[in-house]
């Protein structure tokens, strides 16, 4: 008895409309370095006049047209005036120093206890 085959889409590898217009959360990647706290935020097909950055309170927002994420900072101890953004290649590049000054007393005041 010879096998069936079910029958193929006719578009097997195309993706719905409602998906590609839904919002959705980017792929992130978080690196805390000696100076710095750098972020990778992969927003594939948006323009760079279309991304909003948003940096406050230990959080960082990001918006664009079918991105959106927010990010809690590992260190609350940034200078959010100074921070700095890249967008090349489909990837944001967020770069927020941190402050070195308090981290020095912080680390003072732990010997002291």
């Amino acid at each position: 008895k010879p096998l069936r085959r079910r029958p193929l889409p006719e578009r097997p590898f195309e993706v719905p409309e409602t998906t590609a217009n839904e919002m959705r959360e980017p792929l992130t990647d978080i690196f805390e370095e000696n100076n710095a706290i750098k972020i990778y935020v992969e927003l594939l097909g948006e323009e760079k006049q279309d991304i909003k950055l948003n940096i406050q309170q230990g959080y960082v927002k990001i918006e664009a047209k079918k991105f959106h994420k927010t990010i809690k900072l590992p260190n609350r101890q940034v200078v959010e005036k100074a921070a700095s953004s890249e967008y090349k290649n489909g990837v944001l590049t967020i770069t927020i120093p941190t402050r070195k000054e308090l981290r020095r007393k912080d680390a003072e005041n732990a010997r002291m206890v």
